[in-house]
């Protein structure tokens, strides 16, 4: 090419721009080989089991982009015990760097139980509601009561379409995270805390947030207007009558995930990665369903 067009800087590119070029087009052939396997064990399962449901979506370059799947066992929970939703963003093991996410709920044993599984392609508005809106097909439309999450911006504005009538709770551990970080000193955090976690009267709320911003000098304090805001989603007093399975943080989903990775940790491509989350899942289920029966019978005992 130097030699035709009479000189390097006549080409155009460099020769590392030729082997960035030549790498991305062999991924992108290795994606799709991969994506066809991933929706090929999919289908499988979908032909062996009636009630399996799998749904995915496109990108613009006609790629897959997000998957969902759950099975009639997930159906069957979320029936019985989907009032409350619980879900995160999570980490990104495989290839792709797809998010992993993992709705789950609690039964009647305190156990944690899990209603489907996502992938993600990002983490976008678009994203979360064309999976809440399949988890919604796929479960008959069963709203639940309440859902509890970490607080992402993009994943409220899917809540707040798609689930609209759903109480929303920012996750406790999070919100006490962050006022860490944003207020630094404790007799700043000592009275936030005190909003978060005790059970007031919302014009309590009103009278001690004027105090603490005055008493801290904190009334130009971005974190502090925008927590305001959005005080009726992680203050308690605004939760008192609401169901949330005695659930306060997303926790459920950080023991998950701290179980999942012992799975998944050394496979990266999708159609390796997804059948470990099934092997991972089948496990935790065999363990649900030996404890359940455990506390039965010692509960006819007594």
């Amino acid at each position: 090419m130097v030699n035709q067009k009479g000189g390097y800087f006549k080409i155009g590119f460099t020769q590392k721009d030729m082997y960035n070029r030549i790498d991305a087009k062999r991924r992108d052939e290795a994606f799709e080989s991969d994506s066809h396997a991933t929706i090929m064990y999919l289908q499988s399962k979908a032909n062996f089991e009636t009630n399996f449901y799998c749904r995915f979506s496109t990108d613009k370059k006609d790629r897959l982009a997000n998957i969902f799947w759950r099975d009639s066992h997930f159906l069957f929970e979320y029936q019985c015990f989907g009032d409350v939703l619980v879900f995160d963003n999570t980490y990104k093991t495989n290839a792709y760097a797809k998010p992993l996410v993992l709705f789950i709920g609690v039964n009647n044993h305190r156990a944690t139980c899990v209603f489907g599984v996502m992938l993600l392609s990002d983490e976008t508005v678009q994203s979360y509601r064309w999976v809440l809106n399949t988890l919604m097909n796929s479960m008959g439309h069963k709203h639940p009561i309440s859902i509890l999450t970490d607080g992402d911006e993009a994943m409220r504005q899917a809540i707040d379409k798609i689930f609209p009538n759903s109480r929303h709770m920012i996750c406790g551990w999070h919100v006490s995270k962050n006022a860490s970080t944003h207020l630094h000193k404790d007799e700043k955090k000592s009275p936030f805390r005190y909003l978060l976690y005790k059970k007031i009267s919302e014009d309590e709320v009103e009278e001690l947030w004027k105090e603490m911003l005055e008493q801290h000098g904190l009334e130009e304090n971005d974190w502090m207007s925008r927590m305001y805001k959005k005080k009726h989603r992680w203050a308690e007093a605004y939760f008192k009558g609401h169901f949330f399975a005695g659930m306060r943080t997303t926790q459920r989903c950080e023991g998950m995930n701290n179980y999942m990775k012992d799975y998944v940790y050394n496979y990266e491509k999708l159609f390796e990665f997804i059948p470990q989350i099934d092997r991972a899942l089948m496990w935790l289920r065999i363990i649900s369903l030996v404890t359940n029966t455990y506390l039965s019978v010692r509960v006819r005992s007594f």
